[in-house]
């Protein structure tokens, strides 16, 4: 799916159920807060701001799941570099799979087309605390599944890139990784938009910041717009 700004559209107040809704109170000072509330579940909430409203999303994520991503090696995680992050981007699993169309459903209802979809993701991912590998895992790299991602309450620049090219996967965006030098970001398939593009495969493919709230689609910080980027198709 490629996004195209003619489709953008004009933000409607709306409830929504299940668990993604508007929240009316002022946001809390965490962006991620753990519930304890039984065993056999990590329980978070999450909060941001997008399209002038706040939004709260809640989860319960297994243990189980998270034990079973936690098992996997760091040495397989890392063997191929950002070019092999696509083995982190888990499009099949279910659960991931159930949490993405929560947030197109919710998308849809507010009567978001692409654009605005993937701006709202994009919101929701930059609102995530960003974490050093080495203060919280004791590796220098520890890109993290997105699952991980999500119960760990945030994660570096690969692990928000991951968590975001995966949703957007799972929603058929075309997506790629794009990796300036000591960074990751992603690549949105686009035309007609405003903004930092990069050509791949004869497609543009506009910016996409994961780390630090307010970047939006094209918007790329200035360390990165004077230097080369290396651009990977997401297997």
């Amino acid at each position: 799916m490629e996004l195209n700004l003619d489709r953008m559209r004009s933000n409607q107040f709306f409830s929504v159920a299940l668990v993604l809704f508007v929240a009316t109170a002022a946001l809390a000072a965490s962006n991620s807060v753990e519930f304890v509330l039984g065993e056999g579940y990590y329980y978070r909430e999450f909060e941001w701001d997008y399209g002038g409203f706040q939004w709260t999303w809640s989860l319960s994520i297994p243990k189980s799941l998270y034990n079973t991503y936690q098992g996997i090696s760091v040495s397989k995680r890392t063997q191929n570099g950002v070019g092999g992050y696509g083995f982190l981007a888990t499009t099949r699993d279910s659960y991931v799979i159930m949490l993405a169309n929560e947030l197109h459903e919710s998308a849809t209802e507010k009567g978001y087309e692409s654009y605005d979809e993937v701006s709202f993701i994009l919101a929701f991912v930059q609102s995530l605390p960003y974490t050093s590998d080495s203060v919280t895992t004791g590796y220098d790299e520890y890109p993290r599944f997105p699952i991980e991602t999500l119960v760990d309450g945030g994660g570096d620049c690969e692990d928000t890139s991951i968590l975001f090219a995966t949703i957007t996967l799972i929603l058929n965006y075309d997506t790629i990784f794009i990796s300036p030098p000591d960074h990751c970001a992603v690549g949105i398939l686009g035309k007609n938009l405003e903004g930092s593009y990069y050509t791949y495969h004869d497609r543009t493919y506009y910016y996409c910041e994961t780390t630090g709230e307010g970047w939006k689609i094209g918007q790329i910080p200035n360390e990165y717009k004077s230097v080369s980027a290396n651009l990977y198709t997401i297997n």
